[in-house]
């Protein structure tokens, strides 16, 4: 029977809501020290957009050690599913007396005599405009294949025994009193008691839900003492570009550019005309 006809009810530890790379984290370290935890994910996969929306890379010095080490070791027990890069071209690096178009974006290209220690380092720099040399030589990100990364993360939190994963399932409302959440309802009809829950969706929906103060875009910068914020606040956010894979086709030359896609960017100079060579 469904657990909507049996209107379930359970109990545990931790509940997770959230299957993305936060989500996971949770839910692996909770499991990990010994608590009964449930983590529910409303997508196929886990991963978040790391595995759904082409965001497949640990920043360079961003990895860290830990659960994300953990990770790229049994990552790379498996053929092709992740590599270490070194910059090729950027935008960022345009030389028009010998470049006959800007690049348009950054170019990885895995770099196999790196190790993953060579990804920790980026401080120190003034940036990529500024400092070709220095981030060439040690900035160093983590590309991966995402189905790898899904597969990899759910055999991870099946070998805690500790960690029931809900795919494909979403939470429907919650009952909350005094800033606590008692009580999470799935879409699938159950109910979820646990004494701690943490919300790993993409934009806090489960917190808005039980009433929590939320903000969006750029605080200011007496509120945290963040040196980089702005004086003053906005709702600036993170933009977002077009994704794109490259794979063989077994035919050489560039397909058309997408109709939503101008053929003139402003990246694209007059010595850039041509199918292929610089357009949107």
């Amino acid at each position: 029977m469904s657990a909507t006809a049996l209107n379930l009810v359970s109990d545990c530890d931790l509940l997770v809501v959230g299957g993305g790379a936060g989500g996971f984290a949770a839910a692996l370290a909770g499991a990990r020290l010994g608590a009964r935890t449930v983590l529910v994910e409303k997508s196929p996969t886990l991963g978040g957009n790391a595995v759904r929306c082409g965001v497949n890379c640990w920043e360079p010095g961003a990895g860290g050690t830990g659960i994300p080490y953990d990770l790229y070791r049994r990552l790379r027990a498996r053929p092709d599913a992740v590599g270490i890069y070194s910059f090729g071209r950027h935008l960022c690096w345009y030389d028009p007396e010998h470049e006959p178009f800007r690049f348009p974006g950054g170019e990885q290209v895995i770099d196999r005599s790196l190790r993953y220690l060579d990804t920790l380092r980026r401080f120190g720099s003034r940036g990529l405009p500024q400092d070709e040399r220095f981030c060439r030589r040690y900035w160093h990100g983590v590309p991966f294949e995402p189905r790898a990364m899904h597969d990899t993360m759910r055999r991870t939190l099946e070998e805690t025994g500790g960690c029931r994963v809900q795919t494909e399932c979403a939470f429907t409302s919650v009952a909350a009193a005094g800033g606590i959440v008692r009580e999470v309802v799935l879409d699938n009809g159950e109910r979820i008691r646990a004494g701690t829950v943490v919300d790993a969706t993409a934009d806090l929906h489960l917190c808005a839900a039980a009433g929590c103060e939320l903000t969006s875009g750029q605080e200011p910068r007496s509120r945290y003492g963040e040196p980089d914020a702005p004086e003053r606040p906005s709702g600036r956010i993170n933009g977002v570009s077009l994704i794109y894979r490259v794979a063989h086709t077994g035919q050489p030359g560039a397909e058309p550019l997408p109709a939503s896609v101008p053929a003139r960017c402003w990246w694209r100079g007059a010595g850039s005309a041509g199918s292929g060579r610089g357009g949107g």
